[in-house]
């Protein structure tokens, strides 16, 4: 996700819902997801893996509004990432089982209120230009921003093109003045 970086600017935690998860089994996670993160010198510090008894599962699903099924051995519920703020409120819901990146970026951008990644100003744009619908469940490029942008980039290039006429008008003239005579 261009601009933004795991080990600068957010952090990751995977919560598993399965209240007989082990010790064990979520280190082992944990340690083959945190080889994977070259250049980041504390991992652990970056992504989280939690486990929990049932009460405290339940509260924290609950808590997010985050809903789960048993069926037989596996569990039976939607594929989201939760983006908090950094407040710890929630700030969106991206869905699906490979989220796009754009999406992810948007919605960390977002939840940090433009201010993370390597350029606020570009990522203020971003939000500008993108808003996330519902329905689809994405970003999508918000038309109204976009002709209001143009408009002002017209208007701004209109104006200085008028200026730029106008210091170049010779000393003396008059406007609409051809100088023959």
């Amino acid at each position: 996700m261009g601009g933004i970086s795991l080990a600068r600017d957010f952090r990751i935690v995977t919560v598993s819902i399965d209240p007989e998860e082990r010790p064990e089994s979520a280190l082992a996670r944990a340690g083959e997801m945190h080889a994977q993160m070259e250049g980041i010198r504390d991992p652990g510090s970056r992504w989280a893996f939690l486990y929990g008894r049932g009460e405290e599962i339940d509260g924290l699903v609950k808590a997010i509004g985050f809903r789960y099924r048993k069926v037989g051995n596996d569990f039976a519920h939607p594929n989201v990432v939760v983006v908090l703020t950094t407040e710890g409120k929630i700030s969106r819901y991206v869905y699906g089982i490979d989220p796009e990146p754009r999406d992810l970026k948007l919605a960390l951008i977002e939840a940090a209120d433009g201010r993370i990644g390597e350029s606020s100003l570009a990522h203020r744009a971003l939000l500008f230009c993108f808003q996330y619908d519902p329905v689809e469940r994405k970003y999508a490029l918000y038309a109204r921003n976009i002709m209001k942008a143009g408009g002002v980039l017209t208007l701004v290039f209109l104006g200085a093109l008028y200026f730029a006429l106008w210091r170049r008008r010779k000393p003396g003239t008059r406007p609409g003045d051809t100088g023959d005579r």
